[in-house]
C-alpha cells in the first residue's frame, strides 16, 4: 500500500505538510492487487513500444525540470497549458513534486510510490470512505486552512493535488471543490521512459 509522504521538499518556500488523514486513507486505496499489477504491467509494455504523443506540458518545462523529469522513478502528471511546471525529483528517491502558480493561485502536486505500513484495525475502522472519483479512481477531497486537496492512486503511485489561493475566502477556486476536481482531470502523464536523450531536448 502506497501513501504520500513528506519526504519531498515543498515546492513553495513556506513548507506545508500533506494532512495526515489524508496519507492514512491512502493507505486504504487497494493498490498492489493482482488485478492492478496487471494492468500496470500492461500499461508499462505500452509505453515502452509507443512514441510519446506531443505534449505541450512537457514542452513548457525549463531545463532543470526537464531533468528532475527524467530522473523520476515513475511516471509523471504534470500541470495543463497555460500552467507552467516546476518539477523537482532526486534520483532514487521514490517521489516527485511537481509546482505552478499565476494568476492569484499556487498549485502542487505531489506523488510517492513509497509504501506505508499498513494501518491496525482501529485506525482503519475510523478512516471515512472515499468522497469522490478522480480521473476513475477513488479520491478524498479535504479543505485545510482554506487549501483544496484532492488526494488518489494511479496504479502504485499515490497523489496528493492542493489548490492554495492568494484570496482563498473569495476565490471560487478554494471555496469551492469544483476546481481541484476538474484541474486533476486535466493533469497529463508523461513517461520519463519515453523521454528523448534523458529529457534533454
Amino acid at each position: 500500500m502506497i501513501v504520500p509522504m513528506n519526504a519531498a521538499p515543498r515546492p513553495r518556500a513556506h513548507a506545508r505538510f500533506a494532512p495526515l488523514l489524508v496519507a492514512s486513507l491512502l493507505a486504504l486505496s487497494g493498490c498492489g492487487s493482482t488485478e492492478d499489477a496487471a494492468e500496470s504491467a500492461l500499461l508499462e509494455g505500452h509505453a515502452r513500444s509507443q512514441p510519446q504523443p506531443r505534449s505541450i506540458a512537457l514542452e513548457a518545462l525549463d531545463g532543470p525540470s526537464r531533468e528532475a523529469l527524467a530522473r523520476a522513478a515513475f511516471p509523471v502528471l504534470l500541470f495543463p497549458s497555460p500552467h507552467v511546471s516546476t518539477v523537482l525529483s532526486q534520483e532514487g528517491e521514490p517521489w516527485v513534486a511537481v509546482s505552478t502558480a499565476s494568476d492569484g493561485v499556487h498549485l502542487s502536486l505531489h506523488g510517492t510510490s513509497l509504501e506505508h505500513p499498513v494501518l491496525r484495525d482501529e485506525e482503519v475502522a475510523n478512516l471515512p470512505t472515499p468522497t469522490t472519483f478522480v480521473r476513475g479512481v477513488p479520491a478524498w477531497l479535504t479543505l485545510n486552512e482554506q487549501i483544496r486537496s484532492a488526494a488518489w492512486h494511479e496504479g502504485a503511485i499515490a497523489w496528493t493535488l492542493e489548490v492554495e489561493c492568494d484570496r482563498p475566502m473569495d476565490d471560487t477556486r478554494c471555496t469551492a471543490e469544483d476546481y481541484v476536481m476538474r484541474l486533476a482531470e486535466t493533469l497529463e502523464l508523461v513517461d520519463p521512459r519515453t523521454l528523448e536523450n534523458g529529457g534533454a531536448r
